[in-house]
């Protein structure tokens, strides 16, 4: 994963980067367990102060649902697509939850399955 995958959040807002960490801790447990690597990628995209940490404690503890991320999400189609790379990312081994996590998620963003797949590619270029 490049050093940051996303804007830093001073240049989009607190939403949208609540928004992404939301949409990358719900990924990461989507199969039953937050592992290591999916930790330190929502860590890396994340900052270091105390309150940021708190924020993620509670996240972790109680992950936003797919409908939640796509009531915070909205109609903001750059937001949307976005949020499902967000979720890609940290599902990097794709089990059967996953899979099942991501196409829940697309169809709540109203992705199309174009997009998707173009954005899937994208994924295999970086």
């Amino acid at each position: 994963m490049p050093q940051s995958a996303f804007q830093p959040a001073g240049l989009i807002g607190e939403n949208h980067s609540r928004v992404i960490l939301q949409t990358m801790i719900a990924a990461a447990a989507s199969d039953g367990l937050i592992d290591d690597a999916e930790r330190a990628a929502i860590e890396r995209e994340s900052g270091s102060d105390a309150e940021t940490a708190a924020w993620l404690q509670a996240e972790y503890a109680q992950p936003a649902s797919i409908e939640q991320i796509a009531a915070s999400v909205g109609s903001d189609e750059a937001l949307a697509a976005e949020t499902y790379l967000a979720a890609r990312l940290v599902c990097a081994d794709l089990s059967r939850k996953e899979i099942v996590f991501l196409s829940r998620l697309s169809q709540a963003l109203n992705l199309d399955d174009q997009l998707v797949e173009s954005l899937e590619k994208q994924l295999e270029l970086a």
